[in-house]
């Protein structure tokens, strides 16, 4: 794994963990505020998380799926003799 896609999968439980940190805020302070910020800044951030890790994932499972490339054409037969 990459020095980028580690720092890419840090930051998405960073975003994740804070965006949970919000969430759980609002249900343990439910004032209207705490709701408003769990509801759309706490979704936006977890949003990001979610697509930081799907980015990391995809680049992880991407060699797999590749075909190799031809080496060289496959080698043709002899003429049949009759």
């Amino acid at each position: 794994m990459t020095r980028r896609r580690r720092l890419a999968l840090r930051a998405a439980c960073v975003c994740t963990l804070l965006a949970l940190g919000l969430m759980g805020w609002a249900i343990l302070h439910p004032v209207p505020l705490a709701v408003i910020a769990a509801m759309s800044i706490g979704q936006a951030i977890g949003t990001l998380g979610f697509l930081l890790f799907c980015a990391v994932a995809v680049q992880d499972i991407k060699p797999i799926f590749r075909k190799p490339a031809p080496s060289s054409p496959p080698p043709e037969a002899p003429p049949a003799e009759d």
